[in-house]
């Protein structure tokens, strides 16, 4: 005995239909998966240029603004830290000028830029939340500091333009650059001479 037709199951038509029409989903979502890792991609390094945007009036206020440290020298440097004297934050209250140390760390794998609020000089007191060390920028491959001097320059002058490159997983660079120049906040005279403090 035959069974009917309602119960004979899928023609090869049907088949065929249901087959293109799921490859046309599997094509369309794979589309769909590269767009957003494209994306993705696109927003991390958005998310580099922009922390390094946020920071940038920060630091260029801070580079700006720097006393000569309480030892003569203007600054001290390397290719991982940079330690200046600046005006206390308004929220420390009138303190004097403080130590602000920017150093490189690194986390979970990847370069971050931390920043802390140190005394600048012996007895002064600062609060424990102040000095604590805070990370302003974070997720990157590297981070270094440059120092443009004169080949003639003393070590102990201030340089003519410092640098901070960042660069991104994305082997992208994000330069920024400030021409420092020195304020008189501190406590000492200022020799143009030497372009040092002296007590």
């Amino acid at each position: 005995m035959n069974a009917p037709a309602s119960e004979a199951g899928f023609t090869l038509v049907e088949l065929l239909f249901a087959l293109a029409a799921s490859s046309l989903l599997l094509i369309g979502l794979a589309w769909a998966l590269r767009g957003l890792e494209a994306q993705l991609k696109r927003s991390s390094t958005a998310s580099a240029a922009d922390q390094v945007i946020a920071i940038q009036p920060f630091l260029a206020n801070a580079i700006t603004h720097a006393t000569p440290l309480a030892q003569g020298a203007v600054l001290a440097g390397t290719p991982s830290t940079l330690e200046l004297t600046i005006p206390p934050p308004q929220s420390l209250g009138p303190i004097g000028p403080v130590r602000l140390v920017l150093s490189v760390q690194q986390e979970d794998g990847a370069a971050a830029l931390a920043a802390r609020i140190a005394p600048d000089r012996a007895g002064q007191t600062l609060p424990p939340g102040a000095m604590a060390t805070r990370l302003i920028a974070r997720g990157f491959a590297a981070i270094r500091f440059d120092y443009l001097r004169r080949s003639s320059d003393r070590r102990d002058r201030l340089p003519r333009l410092i640098s901070i490159l960042f660069k991104t997983k994305e082997g992208k660079l994000l330069p920024l650059a400030f021409a420092p120049r020195l304020n008189m906040g501190a406590a000492c005279v200022f020799d143009p001479i030497s372009l040092t403090c002296r007590p």
